[in-house]
């Protein structure tokens, strides 16, 4: 069992703990990655309106129209990072 109060052992703590979130960060990056994969912006034609706009590949609505680009998801990610 290691002892914090000995500075090998609590060097080897942290080290792991540093590692672990290093894992965690590299695996919600990865997650972010395959979501913005999905939720990606593609040209439509808006017949309501008569010209085209950016409509996202990954979402519909239960009416079964496209959701505009960027859609609430791409921009709950976009926002994110804002501190």
């Amino acid at each position: 069992m290691s002892d914090p109060t000995y500075p090998a052992d609590a060097y080897r703590q942290a080290c792991d703990t540093a590692n672990r979130a290093k894992d965690l960060l590299e695996n919600a990056e990865a997650a972010i990655a395959r979501v913005r994969e999905i939720h990606q912006p593609i040209d439509a034609l808006n017949v309501t309106i008569g010209k085209g706009q950016q409509v996202c590949t990954g979402c519909g609505k239960d009416d079964g129209n496209w959701e505009i680009w960027p859609c609430p998801t791409i921009r709950a990610l976009d926002e994110g990072g804002r501190l």
